[in-house]
């Protein structure tokens, strides 16, 4: 096992922990949140790469969110095979499943952060490329 300069592992922590503390929305700091951290913190420490399946392709599309019966207008901002980056004027919460509709396709999916208006999610299952393009496809 690699020797760890404790004094490292601190500053590393503390940095990580900055950037949950100073982005103006202390409600989304929850055992999420805490997970979240907690994963980020060992990816620096033992240097393993982001977990994220494939490059993010930057968009800006419309979408809607489907959840526990209510619709909510949604701009993608950015995809991947695993998850994608949102805004939406309604608030989401972390840990939350919602359905992802996007064109004719509908995408489970879980909101993992919250940051302002801002939300990343999750797919519970990941798109094929067949999926990724019809997504990032200009219409």
């Amino acid at each position: 096992m690699d020797q760890i300069d404790p004094t490292g592992v601190y500053n590393v922590y503390l940095e990580i922990a900055a950037t949950y503390f100073t982005t103006g929305d202390a409600g989304a700091w929850n055992l999420v949140g805490e997970r979240m951290m907690f994963e980020r913190f060992h990816q620096k420490i033992h240097g393993q790469a982001n977990k994220r399946d494939g490059p993010r392709t930057r968009i800006f599309r419309p979408a809607r969110l489907l959840s526990c019966g209510d619709t909510d207008n949604i701009h993608l901002l950015d995809v991947s095979r695993g998850g994608a980056l949102a805004h939406s004027q309604s608030p989401r919460t972390p840990g939350e499943i919602v359905w992802l509709r996007v064109g004719v396709m509908e995408i489970s999916t879980r909101v993992v952060w919250v940051r302002g208006k801002r939300f990343g999610s999750e797919f519970l299952t990941k798109l094929t490329d067949a999926q990724l393009k019809m997504i990032t496809v200009a219409h």
